[in-house]
């Protein structure tokens, strides 16, 4: 398997030329360009994803502000034309 050392997104899905010489060396060649990559002879280990655990306490809903009895908001009182009084 060969990793490029400097990958670019012109490369992403497109076909590169891969040529093995008859002295045993190697080129990949993209658009009339020689690439630089390496060689890679083990694959990593694959990470094993720890799982988190629910919290043991269930978060509580956020409950809905509620201005206190004197705030400004609650003085102003809405008189409709059809209250009679």
């Amino acid at each position: 398997m060969f990793i490029l050392d400097n990958p670019s997104i012109a490369l992403r899905r497109r076909k590169a030329e891969v040529r093995e010489h008859f002295d045993g060396r190697m080129t990949i060649k993209f658009k009339d360009r020689y690439l630089d990559y390496h060689e890679v002879y083990e694959t990593q280990p694959i990470r094993q994803v720890e799982v988190k655990k629910p919290a043991t306490e269930p978060k509580r809903k956020q409950r809905k502000y509620k201005p206190s009895p004197d705030h400004p908001w609650n003085k102003y009182r809405y008189k409709s034309m059809f209250d009679r009084g």
